[in-house]
């Protein structure tokens, strides 16, 4: 049972999966777009336990991971959150290589 990434939760039928974890699954979700909100939504929605975050993160160790938010009503505060696993959501964007005959 991988939950190292949504995927599988968002595309398949992940809830006997999720559900064989209980409440015993963490899931911090890095990221604020659709997808994040999304997979969030369906974790929760099977009982696992699941925080949301906006902001410049990174992991303090292998299960703790500190988001600092950069908002305008929360500029320079940070958060702690434990989780048994992470999804980093930050989007992306589209990129054409320079390659010759690739338009």
């Amino acid at each position: 049972m991988d939950f190292g990434h949504c995927a599988p939760c968002l595309a398949g039928d992940g809830a006997p999966q999720i559900a064989a974890y209980g409440k015993w699954l963490r899931v911090a979700i890095i990221g604020g777009g659709p997808a994040a909100h999304a997979c969030a939504l369906r974790l929760a929605r099977h009982g696992a336990q699941v925080s949301l975050a906006q902001g410049r993160a990174r992991f303090l160790d292998a299960t703790t991971i500190e988001v600092a938010q950069e908002t305008r009503s929360r500029s320079g505060t940070t958060s702690r959150i434990i989780a048994n696993r992470v999804l980093v959501a930050t989007g992306a964007r589209p990129f054409i290589p320079e390659i010759p005959g690739l338009a």
